[in-house]
């Protein structure tokens, strides 16, 4: 049997050529014959098949979920990916992209950087992106920016959510980078990295499939679809690089491998050199209808069920377009409950609750009221000197943090409504601590201001903790007094320690795995 996985008949091959192409647009050559049988032998011994013919036959009969016929696209797809690779295009983003996109938010206050890794493999593309972005675009934290990573291969995916890498992948990178983008593995993942959760919040990973309808409706300022195109025939290419010039901007860029030079590119792009091409006017201007090949969308939201609640709501008093959330008795409460300490993030798109407790700390509510969709974050300090240990625990990380998942989830930036409460003074005026609270508020509202949020109701400032329940999905806060802060004081004054401690001593990062 084991002489029979290394050899395929003619038929055989055929068959699973013409099934590749039909799936994915890769078109096999005779030459691949002996690809082909090393990596589907595998697969072939896991299912106990003796040949290929029955391999067919299984794709055909047993295969009702098409489970087997992804693990064959995985197998027979080239996943060759680096940090940085053809670092040329990423200097293009920093010297080009970036500056003619700042230009245009001047004219209209546009400040919306979309970009897709149609190709993105095991992420390093996508990852490398987002560090540029954070590394060149000015004030990125007040853009509206999504970077899309796409593959056909959903093991490789995987392997991009993940964001673990053996240490020598990113060699190409510099160390100032890493320090800032990258945790560094410790023990037995010594030899391991791990990208930051401030850089992954950026990417959306998505299973694409670029032969079949795509499942967003949305425009691209760029878009790397990088050593892709070699392994189509023309006509696969012609219809790929219109629908391509169809998801770019007026003034959008392709950017392809550097063995990448298709000469019917020229119908739609105009060459920038260096494999990167914009755009043509007047070409790729046709609207994809939206879902046209998409028989079901899972990613469509139910209708939520309305729910019977305890709770009684708070009636709001308007004053100066901000409204104080009456004091209020929390109840039995019907609804799942998500319960932020420092640090955390929780973004609902049905019904549910986020509840927190505050001292000098500062909880922001951000939701959308048409998509029904809000989040809670729970911060320590506005921000920490050393940029380099970015984390949730302070407001411009947690913010950061809280905008980019509302808009993964399906919000509308341009419809955030905020809420902030916290920011108490609990400790006596000689501790450092004590101007913590202050400093906190003074942040919140400076953010949602240059961020254009609406500060509609807040409880900031004071002398009491707070206990604060959110309903992310009517935009409803419940606001309670606490008296007893002796906890809460002692929590604030370890962590004002810890924070001192950290401050002396070189940033040491430990790698989380889940």
């Amino acid at each position: 049997m084991e002489s029979d996985l290394f050899t395929i008949d003619d038929s055989s091959f055929e068959t699973l050529r013409n099934l590749m192409y039909r799936e994915t647009g890769v078109s096999l050559s005779d030459a691949k014959r002996p690809l082909v049988c090393s990596r589907l032998a595998r697969r072939l011994k896991t299912l106990k098949l003796k040949d290929y013919s029955a391999y067919i036959d299984y794709l055909k009969g047993s295969d009702t979920k098409q489970s087997e016929l992804q693990n064959l696209v995985n197998c027979l797809t080239t996943n060759k990916t680096d940090f940085f690779r053809e670092r040329h295009h990423f200097d293009f983003l920093r010297d080009v992209v970036f500056p003619e996109l700042q230009n245009k938010a001047r004219r209209n206050s546009s400040r919306k950087l979309r970009i897709w890794s149609s190709a993105c493999s095991q992420g390093d593309e996508p990852y490398s992106i987002a560090m540029t972005v954070m590394e060149h675009l000015s004030a990125y934290r007040s853009w509206d920016v999504q970077v899309l990573a796409s593959d056909v291969n959903t093991e490789v995916l995987e392997t991009a959510k993940a964001g673990i890498y053996p240490a020598n992948k990113v060699d190409p990178l510099e160390e100032s980078w890493k320090r800032k983008y990258l945790l560094r593995g410790k023990g037995s993942q010594a030899d391991q990295i791990q990208i930051r959760p401030e850089v992954k919040q950026l990417i959306s990973f998505r299973n694409i499939n670029l032969m079949k309808a795509w499942p967003m409706d949305e425009e691209f300022d760029v878009i790397f679809c990088r050593n892709v195109i070699i392994y189509f025939d023309r006509e696969t290419q012609t219809r790929l690089l219109q629908r391509l010039a169809e998801r770019l901007t007026g003034d959008g860029y392709l950017i392809l491998g550097h063995s990448e030079n298709s000469p019917w590119l020229m119908k739609y792009f105009e060459p920038m050199g260096n494999t990167i091409f914009k755009r043509r006017l007047g070409n790729g201007n046709r609207k994809p209808r939206p879902g046209s090949a998409v028989s079901g969308n899972s990613n469509v939201r139910p209708h939520a069920v309305k729910e019977t609640r305890t709770i009684k709501p708070v009636v709001a008093k308007h004053r100066q377009n901000v409204v104080r959330p009456q004091r209020v008795a929390f109840q039995q409460r019907p609804l799942g409950q998500h319960h932020l300490i420092a640090g955390q993030t929780c973004v609902l798109d049905s019904p549910g609750l986020i509840s927190t407790i505050l001292g000098s700390c500062v909880a922001v509510c951000l939701y959308d009221p048409d998509a029904k969709i809000g989040g809670m974050n729970h911060f320590m300090l506005p921000a920490k000197s050393d940029d380099s240990a970015a984390s949730a625990r302070y407001g411009v990380h947690a913010m950061e943090l809280l905008i980019t998942s509302l808009m993964k989830h399906g919000a509308d930036r341009r419809k955030f409504q905020a809420k902030a409460f916290g920011g108490a003074n609990l400790l006596s005026s000689v501790c450092k601590m004590s101007q913590v609270g202050r400093r906190n508020v003074e942040f919140i509202r400076e953010f949602l201001e240059l961020e254009g949020f609406p500060l509609v109701s807040s409880k900031l400032g004071g002398e009491c903790p707070l206990r604060v329940l959110f309903q992310p999905h009517d935009g409803r806060v419940f606001v309670e007094t606490l008296k007893n802060s002796n906890k809460l004081i002692a929590h604030e004054n370890r962590f004002e320690a810890k924070t001192q401690l950290e401050a002396g001593r070189p940033n040491e990062v430990v790698l989380f795995t889940t």
